[in-house]
């Protein structure tokens, strides 16, 4: 079976005016036209305000599960670089999903339960359509051997940038950080290792800092 699978990405509020891309995940906007949602199902698991849906094409599975599966981790990847360029909490919705078959007696016209924006919106100076695309540049030139350890280190920074403890935004900070180090050095480092000294250091501060 052959499927497109697209997860609505909550969080997301720049005004981008066309779709993006980012490895093989296509970033639509969210238009019910093309995401139709006749059943307010999104509405009914409370989530609201979905500008950016992430399309994943041609996906192949033996059932629905091992499809959706699939499809869902390369739209989480992918949305950990968006996060890292828009610095705020994303999250790749899963509890709502669309689906379109590909192949079969039963081929999809449209997707089951987003076309571009006419007009770019600035705020003053700052184009969020420009800012996205010349900022992704530079991901999409990672060589494959690189990808892996940026996938870690972003994995981290997105934990850490969501993080409500302190602890657990210096651990993961921290995470991504040794992810880098070890990558450099070819060697795993023991947990922990790379970041026991600073936190020690940023502890009383931190307590000083939340009472």
């Amino acid at each position: 079976m052959k499927w497109d699978v697209a997860f609505p990405i909550e969080g997301f509020t720049l005004d981008i005016t066309k779709p993006i891309s980012v490895n093989d995940v296509i970033f639509e906007l969210n238009n019910p036209k093309l995401f139709p949602d006749p059943e307010q199902r999104l509405e009914r698991h409370h989530i609201k305000d979905i500008r950016l849906i992430g399309v994943v094409r041609t996906v192949e599975g033996k059932n629905s599960h091992e499809i959706k599966t699939s499809a869902y981790k390369s739209v989480d990847k992918a949305v950990n670089i968006i996060q890292f360029l828009v610095t705020r909490s994303l999250r790749t919705v899963d509890e709502v999903y669309f689906i379109r078959r590909l192949d079969g007696p039963e081929i999809d016209n449209q997707f089951k339960i987003l076309t571009p924006v006419e007009k770019t919106v600035r705020f003053g100076e700052f184009d969020a359509q420009k800012y996205m695309e010349d900022h992704l540049k530079p991901f999409a030139a990672v060589k494959p051997d690189k990808k892996e350890t940026l996938e870690r280190a972003l994995a981290y920074y997105r934990i850490a940038v969501c993080a409500y403890n302190p602890y657990q935004a210096i651990d993961s900070f921290f995470g991504a950080i040794q992810a880098i180090v070890e990558a450099k050095k070819g060697k795993k480092l023991g947990k922990g290792k790379a970041e026991n000294g600073i936190k020690e250091h940023m502890k009383p501060i931190i307590i000083k800092k939340v009472r």
